[in-house]
């Protein structure tokens, strides 16, 4: 059956329509305003950065880890943009998602394009203003754990990334400082591990588990800072570990499809809220409601 050309010719016309104006004549200019200026937001966008695979693979990558519901991860990547756009103070972050390849799991890159050498602190401070923010619209999104840093899956790159972080405010064991008899603000510490692509991934599947890492992170939290002491009730601190992955194609054809994997990693103090202690273990506070 075919359609008559004057019923395709008022279809066409149709589509090229001028959208309508309202009593005011301001409906149409109030839509392309709000629409640039969310383009023109830093943290606005959330087209995969890929770029960010080869930085991810090479170097160290610093951002926020998403667990959501299953299905919803771009969802909950809108709700976690909404409340980083409320507790982020100046127009020189930029934000954008990695993807990975993992279900009910997301990840947002924080690069600070005016960086003076202190994102690390920035982050936890995000943070921090992040669990004080309203959530009363989060649906979707469920934990967020700050990564400062990654790093390759070895003794001497742990302990590096660990240095990095600076948990114990700079001071390591390795510091000339020590002598000086400086104590220590934190005198215990926990580790959260999460894995969401342990089930995915087959190769050295055990290296990754959580009693494997965890005892890797905990040897270089001890050698590197001046915490000794592990409480798993009443921590000072707590050092997350992510375990991160981006799928290897290159352009070519792959039928293993083996990500690269690497450890995200952060730290948070009891004051922050950022962590909560329950029976089953330590884990990131549910953004879904108050515990």
């Amino acid at each position: 059956m075919s359609i008559p050309p004057d019923v395709i010719r008022k279809a066409e016309m149709q589509m090229k329509r001028k959208a309508p104006d309202d009593l005011n004549g301001e409906q149409h200019k109030t839509r392309s305003k709000n629409a640039n200026a969310a383009a023109s937001s830093s943290t606005s966008s959330l087209q995969f950065d890929y770029a960010l695979e080869k930085q991810f693979r090479e170097n160290s990558v610093a951002g926020f880890a998403l667990t959501c519901v299953m299905h919803r991860e771009r969802s909950a990547m809108k709700e976690a943009l909404e409340l980083l756009r409320e507790c982020l103070d100046d127009d020189f972050t930029k934000i954008s998602p990695m993807k990975m390849p993992c279900k009910a799991f997301a990840f947002l890159s924080f690069i600070d394009t005016n960086c003076d050498g202190e994102t690390n602190c920035k982050l936890l401070e995000v943070m921090k203003r992040v669990m004080r923010a309203s959530r009363q619209n989060v649906r979707f999104l469920e934990r967020m754990i700050a990564i400062q840093t990654t790093c390759e899956y070895s003794e001497d790159a742990i302990e590096r990334a660990i240095d990095r972080l600076r948990i114990d405010g700079g001071w390591s064991k390795s510091s000339s400082s020590i002598s000086s008899g400086r104590s220590s603000q934190f005198k215990s510490f926990a580790i959260c591990h999460r894995d969401c692509f342990s089930k995915a991934l087959s190769e050295d599947v055990e290296k990754w588990k959580s009693r494997a890492v965890t005892n890797a992170v905990a040897k270089a939290v001890s050698k590197i800072t001046r915490i000794d002491k592990v409480d798993l009730r009443d921590p000072d601190v707590v050092i997350f570990v992510v375990v991160l992955a981006v799928n290897d194609n290159f352009g070519i054809k792959n039928t293993d499809n083996i990500p690269t994997r690497r450890l995200g990693l952060s730290y948070a103090t009891r004051e922050s809220k950022v962590f909560t202690v329950k029976s089953k273990g330590i884990d990131a506070t549910n953004l879904n409601h108050k515990e």
